[in-house]
């Protein structure tokens, strides 16, 4: 269940209906600095933050490679790259984080992203801080959004275009290069053994698998949910395991192939790391990359 949440954290997980930000610029009312609208409608001033604590993975991974890791103050355990950030205080897991420590960084913004605690969000706004809330959750295509909302927050409109551009390069090869292809029946495991879980076709994962050149045996599938039944049934192919919460890769295969009923599988089964394909920031075009080795090695 862990790394159900984990991974919901940077892509959230559930979704087609997620209400995103919005790179909308509003004057307020007698004063002359613009607004970012954030994902709960809030108005947002642009004034060049400089000290910023990031409750997310993805979120964090952005905002360095927008060049503005000297402005991270605070950062979650769960945000390990690039491996610098981890010089970076840590405010606690995103389920329970230290509001003391937050409001001791002193921070000038605190951005979050997907399953932020509703009571989170009140005591540190209650606290006198700045809180944006950015969800562009529900498709690839989001996260070239949250990236240029990035972008227009930080004052770096012009690197976030310039990654957005690599990253739409990056995908336009990897859909030409498996156009042709035979597309094989593929199976992304989000978590399996007491609980399964799978790249729904409702899902950016599961949408990622179609543009890597596969056929997404859980395409039918919503919510992340698939079960043990509904794999057997389908026999993939092309089986891609993310690294299980606290286990390395090989651990991770090793359980699944001395597992009922996996082992009992017909399909190739190929490792992906979970961290890259499942933050959706920089690295999600590298992430397609990787997949579409897996599927088309």
């Amino acid at each position: 269940m862990k790394l159900i949440l984990r991974i919901l954290l940077s892509f959230a997980l559930s979704l087609p209906l997620f209400a995103g930000g919005s790179r909308e610029l509003t004057p307020p009312k007698g004063v002359g600095v613009p607004l970012y609208t954030d994902s709960r409608g809030t108005g947002i001033p642009l004034t060049g933050y400089r000290r910023i604590v990031s409750l997310g993975t993805n979120l964090t991974e952005t905002i360095c490679a927008l060049g503005a890791e000297d402005r991270l103050v605070g950062r979650t355990t769960f945000c390990n790259y690039p491996e610098s950030v981890k010089s970076i205080p840590s405010i606690g897991t995103l389920w329970s984080p230290s509001i003391e420590t937050i409001v001791s960084l002193k921070p000038d913004l605190v951005v979050a992203g997907s399953l932020i605690d509703d009571a989170v969000l009140e005591s540190l706004t209650r606290a006198g801080l700045t809180v944006c809330v950015i969800n562009h959750q529900a498709s690839f295509a989001g996260t070239y959004a949250l990236i240029m909302d990035l972008g227009l927050l930080l004052d770096e409109s012009e690197k976030a275009r310039e990654i957005v551009d690599t990253m739409q390069q990056e995908v336009e090869q990897v859909v030409e290069e498996t156009r042709t292809l035979a597309k094989p029946r593929t199976y992304l495991a989000i978590s399996f053994g007491e609980m399964d879980s799978a790249a729904t076709g409702d899902t950016y994962l599961g949408t990622m698998i179609e543009m890597a050149g596969g056929e997404n045996v859980a395409r039918q599938a919503t919510n992340w949910a698939f079960s043990k039944e509904q794999l057997v049934q389908a026999d993939p192919e092309v089986i891609v395991l993310m690294n299980m919460n606290g286990m390395t890769m090989e651990e991770t295969l090793n359980l699944w192939r001395n597992t009922q009923p996996y082992k009992d599988l017909h399909g190739r089964v190929e490792l992906i790391d979970t961290d890259l394909v499942s933050r959706q920031g920089p690295r999600l075009g590298e992430a397609l990359q990787q997949l579409e080795e897996k599927i088309h090695p």
